[in-house]
């Protein structure tokens, strides 16, 4: 089951990452812990990309699974990376919701903030996020 993710990356914590000697930006180390807590939860990851929302960057993520116990996992995802919740959108049903333990807080899933990969809000397909 395909699904889309937008995890927000304020509050992501952060590992120590290196290249070159250099330490790697923190919204770039808060993107790779994403990545690699989306995997570690079940998902495998068909494309990614951090784009920039209303509020804070945002990693975007289409992945696929089983399906087999999604949100709950979706939930446990959303606990590791600190988040209150993760707007996630199922491609196939054309229907999103808002997973994670403080989801509640944030209401109703709105197409208006939901980012897609090329940038563009759902509510408005084909026109560029402003």
């Amino acid at each position: 089951m395909e699904v889309i993710l937008n995890i927000g990356l304020d509050g992501v914590p952060a590992d120590l990452s290196y290249t070159n000697g250099k330490l790697n930006p923190l919204d770039a180390r808060r993107a790779m812990q994403a990545v690699q807590a989306v995997r570690s939860h079940g998902f495998d990851i068909l494309s990614a990309k951090v784009v920039q929302s209303d509020t804070e960057p945002t990693l975007v993520v289409r992945a696929e699974d089983a399906g087999i116990g999604q949100d709950n996992r979706i939930d446990m995802l959303s606990t590791a990376l600190k988040q209150d919740c993760i707007g996630v959108w199922y491609p196939a049903e054309q229907y999103g919701q808002l997973i994670g333990p403080r989801a509640d807080a944030w209401g109703e899933f709105n197409p208006e903030f939901f980012i897609m990969l090329d940038g563009t809000r759902l509510s408005h397909p084909g026109l560029q996020a402003a």
